[in-house]
């Protein structure tokens, strides 16, 4: 009978305390509770030919949502025929994404945190650098507004659910610079400081 009413109180104060941590602020801002929307962030395709250009930047990437944080030293090449992603720590390659425009092959370690999914990534990628017709086809009930140094997707009902934000030198065309993508519907925080290769 004490196990029951001890598990009954222990049930009843998570069931108030979970929702309360939800309201402490963290020191790193991540995507912002004022755009929390209920949708979720669109899937987008970042097919190689669509990009109209051959990309090799170096990327320093920082992922962060909640508690978790991963950085990594990564190298983007796109052609035609594929996008490629490599990241390494320690010299070491950790994260290996590769897509035809069909097929996503992915070779990753136990350093990348779950919450950091390939599908996501080639997603912030095209949201990045692809051109807005690339983009704009493939939303559906979604609408992107652009301009010089920022990207946003928004919803029907204009909720924000993506913003790409370009500093530091970067833009839409010139990869060169800090790209800020702030996923407000699945609530985390990508910055990428970019370096083209020629």
């Amino acid at each position: 009978f004490l196990v029951k009413q001890l598990r009954t109180i222990f049930i009843a104060s998570l069931t108030i305390a979970l929702p309360a941590c939800s309201l402490l602020s963290a020191d790193d801002p991540v995507a912002t509770s004022v755009y929390a929307s209920n949708n979720t962030a669109p899937k987008l395709y970042a097919y190689p030919y669509a990009l109209q250009k051959t990309l090799n930047a170096s990327i320093q990437t920082r992922f962060k949502t909640g508690e978790t944080l991963f950085e990594a030293n990564g190298q983007l090449k796109s052609d035609n025929h594929s996008v490629s992603l490599t990241f390494t720590s320690n010299n070491q390659v950790i994260w290996l994404i590769d897509y035809n425009g069909e097929t996503i092959n992915e070779v990753r370690t136990s350093e990348i945190p779950d919450e950091l999914q390939a599908q996501d990534m080639l997603r912030d990628i095209a949201l990045s650098f692809w051109p807005q017709s690339a983009i704009s086809r493939q939303l559906k009930n979604n609408q992107l507004l652009q301009t010089e140094f920022e990207r946003r997707v928004i919803d029907s009902n204009e909720k924000p659910l993506i913003q790409v934000s370009y500093l530091m030198g970067a833009s839409i065309s010139t990869p060169n610079g800090r790209i800020v993508v702030d996923n407000f519907a699945e609530d985390y925080q990508l910055i990428l400081d970019c370096k083209r290769n020629f």
